[in-house]
């Protein structure tokens, strides 16, 4: 289908500093304990069409597995909410999925 994308990773100071809008928005825990596991690699663009209204898209999905099996591998806890940042440039029609503790979104640089 398209080119295959090769943009860097966001580091683990992106992810902190991400952190604060999720602090804002969501009821969870106001301190954060960061740890990253190692780079997913990813090269499918996520900006496909959502499988209906209010869904993700077919690549959000398949990324959404993949970053099941990392949780899985990293010992699927059930106290640690497990979330993918994707790089800034990363071509999206949905701005992030997630579901059950396990999401994933486009870093913005502040």
């Amino acid at each position: 289908p398209g080119m295959a994308l090769n943009l860097p990773a966001p580091t683990l100071a992106d992810a902190q500093t991400t952190a604060a809008l999720a602090f804002r928005m969501m009821p969870v825990q106001q301190t954060g304990s960061f740890a990253s596991t190692p780079t997913l690699p990813w090269t499918r663009p996520l900006d496909d069409a959502r499988t209906k209204p209010g869904a993700c898209t077919t690549n959000w999905d398949a990324l959404r597995t993949s970053l099941a099996a990392t949780r899985v591998a990293d010992g699927n806890r059930a106290d640690v909410v497990s979330y993918g940042l994707l790089p800034t440039g990363m071509p999206v029609n949905v701005t992030g999925c997630g579901v059950g503790g396990l999401g994933s979104a486009r870093w913005a640089a502040p």
